[in-house]
């Protein structure tokens, strides 16, 4: 099994060393599955940028997290003037990791989102209140469709990211989707906590498990402020993204 380095940082540098290869030292950011893992690859600061290294576990000190998401754990990677062999070095575009991580967490916050919407929907139209569904009561019927707002929006920016894979604009819509995804699934988390009242305080629902993986998806990859920061950036470079629709004839009355 291989763990990932977390993208935040090349905290774990390269050493001198006259042999070849790389001397490691320093701790990384949190590995995902680093405790589970036989391999993970880290990011490692050099004098020309930074390299990647497939390092074995067995090498390295791994101290696992106590996370607060327990469906996705962490851990802690040290190496003390550990060596690694030129032949573990990896040719990888850091930009390109850093892109793909955001789309890939910015899926994974759908999903979240998703299933947030989905259990407070739900709720709304089973529980009962003064004779009524309670998602008939505007309060919640309004939280409802916000959330399932954001959540089309999260999804749309997503795909299109997934899209723009090969396209100039891959880090505008890569910074575009992890910006709007990961704050989406925070907010439909935490307002379907709030829709299922004292039941989603409770540890035996489901509710706190949303919450908890999408704040960790945030401390992970970085606040939504981050990534916006970062597609604010893009488009003062000029970079741009086109986007056109195809529609059917049938849809020219309603343009």
């Amino acid at each position: 099994m291989a763990g990932l380095v977390g993208v935040d940082g090349p905290d774990v540098r390269e050493g001198g060393g006259d042999t070849g290869g790389h001397l490691l030292d320093g701790t990384a950011p949190p590995v995902l599955g680093g405790a589970q893992a036989d391999l993970v690859l880290l990011r490692a600061a050099t004098a020309d940028g930074s390299a990647w290294l497939a390092v074995d576990t067995a090498d390295l000190t791994v101290r696992p997290h106590e996370s607060a998401d327990p469906t996705r754990p962490t851990a802690e990677v040290t190496a003390r003037a550990r060596h690694v062999p030129a032949t573990r070095a990896l040719a990888l575009d850091t930009a390109l990791v850093h892109d793909l991580a955001a789309v890939l967490f910015a899926a994974d916050a759908c999903g979240t989102a998703a299933r947030a919407v989905e259990t407070a929907a739900e709720h709304a139209r089973t529980r009962e209140q003064f004779g009524r569904p309670i998602g008939q009561f505007q309060g919640v019927k309004h939280l409802c469709a916000d959330m399932l707002v954001r959540l089309e929006q999260a999804r749309a920016l997503s795909w299109d990211a997934a899209r723009a894979h090969d396209d100039e604009a891959r880090s505008l819509t890569a910074a575009l989707a992890a910006a709007t995804a990961l704050d989406t699934a925070f907010t439909c988390a935490k307002d379907c906590i709030q829709i299922l009242g004292g039941t989603g305080f409770t540890w035996e629902h489901d509710a706190h498990l949303l919450l908890r993986r999408a704040l960790v998806a945030r401390q992970l990859l970085g606040t939504g402020d981050r990534h916006r920061l970062a597609a604010v950036r893009h488009a003062a470079d000029g970079v741009r993204r086109g986007l056109r629709l195809d529609l059917p004839p049938e849809a020219d009355p309603y343009r």
